[in-house]
């Protein structure tokens, strides 16, 4: 699956240079790209979790487009990384790679990154999966990594059009007979079945322990399945903190990209904006000029100020932060979620100020390479961290002086 991402701590790091190792042809219009890693210092930098992706660069024209594409291995299980693709009818970046690169050849990668990620504290919770199309690339690895590393009973629907489309098949078959009674597998094809329907959502839901309700659910695929999936979890009665959804969604590349539409959604006509704002990055505060009607990412890299990004165009999450204090308007909000929002999260690429009030953002507080999101507990931030330490000891110097003194 095609998404992107990009953690806060990958800021200022250089794209990486990795070789193709081989090329898997998966089915006819799917690759996997295994990544030679052999180099110990590029293992640690593609260092990744399952459920989390890799952002591809690659030249056209006269920019640069961007995917990201999550890893079908897992580590652990895999002994190198991998990606899927699958082609996408007029796709510039999945028509490439499927077309011009083979074993030897080199890719520009960033660093992995992403919140699609199993719960560490899930203990034997039941694990339910929904894939749709391609959308098995970060659902094969979450099964492969439970699987293997825990006892937590696991359940997959997997839709495609027909059998000759579906991805990782064979391997998928055999992890159900390896793991009869403990993986329940169901594939779904269209042209045998017809389009999954409202019904046979429910039906699958019905069939799994307590209606499903207590299990952690994962859905992945094109925008039509999700919300589908989505809408029959919300009817079985299933807590959307269970849920996790990860956007089938490709960016649009700046030559596509309609900037006075993004300006017209997210912030008032005549809105004041300050002078300049705040940018806590690499556990270092910088002041960033501003001038309207930039983005916080576009005055950040006009400032020479490395954020992490990718998509800028608010469905990946690259480049959430912290909004520390002030105002502002978000054109496109999709990759937040409700949890994210509740706890003062905004896309730098989507936020505008819509006030002069002092503004300032903090990159550090969200940890994409952690699997920093809903439901997780919010990484410490060191500095802050030995700041309130040093404030406690000097009260409570403070206090002792006192009472020696009076």
């Amino acid at each position: 699956m095609a998404t992107e991402n990009q953690s806060a701590e990958q800021a200022g790091r250089a794209p990486l240079r990795v070789k193709v190792a081989r090329v898997i042809e998966e089915t006819a219009d799917a690759r996997s790209f295994v990544l030679d890693v052999s180099d110990e210092s590029l293992r640690h930098e593609l260092t990744y979790r399952a459920g989390q992706y890799v952002t591809v660069e690659i030249p056209w024209e006269a920019f640069h487009i961007h995917r990201c594409y999550s890893f079908s291995s897992a580590p652990g299980v895999d002994a190198q990384p991998q990606f899927t693709v699958k082609r996408v009818a007029d796709g510039r970046m999945s028509n490439a790679l499927i077309d011009g690169v083979k074993a030897g050849d080199t890719l520009t990668l960033h660093p992995p990154a992403g919140r699609f990620v199993l719960d560490r504290d899930a203990g034997t919770r039941p694990l339910s999966l929904f894939a749709g199309g391609s959308g098995i690339t970060p659902i094969f690895a979450l099964l492969k990594t439970t699987l293997r590393e825990t006892e937590r009973p696991v359940r997959l629907l997997y839709a495609n059009r027909d059998a000759a489309s579906t991805i990782f098949a064979a391997q998928l078959d055999a992890l159900a007979r390896e793991h009869a009674g403990r993986f329940t597998l169901r594939h779904h094809h269209d042209d045998a079945a017809g389009f999954l329907t409202a019904g046979a959502l429910a039906e699958w839901l019905g069939s799994a322990p307590e209606g499903g309700r207590q299990s952690d659910h994962y859905v992945c695929g094109p925008t039509p399945f999700m919300d589908a999936v989505e809408a029959a979890l919300k009817t079985a009665g299933v807590d959307a903190a269970r849920v996790r959804v990860e956007r089938f969604v490709s960016p649009a590349d700046p030559d596509r990209r309609d900037t006075d539409l993004a300006v017209s959604l997210g912030v008032p006509p005549n809105a004041e904006s300050p002078a300049d704002f705040l940018v806590t990055l690499g556990a270092a505060i910088k002041r960033v000029p501003y001038t309207s009607p930039l983005t916080l990412l576009q005055a950040c890299k006009a400032a020479g100020v490395k954020a992490p990004s990718s998509c800028e165009d608010g469905f990946c999450g690259s480049c959430m932060c912290q909004l520390v204090e002030g105002d502002v308007a978000m054109a496109n909000p999709l990759a937040l979620t409700d949890n994210d929002v509740a706890r003062g999260r905004v896309l730098a690429c989507q936020a505008r100020p819509t006030s002069a009030t002092f503004l300032h953002v903090d990159f550090d507080a969200v940890d994409f390479r952690a699997g920093d999101g809903a439901g997780m507990t919010p990484p410490i931030n060191p500095a802050r961290a030995a700041l309130v330490l040093g404030l406690c000891v000097g009260a409570a110097v403070l206090v002792r002086w006192l009472h020696a003194v009076i």
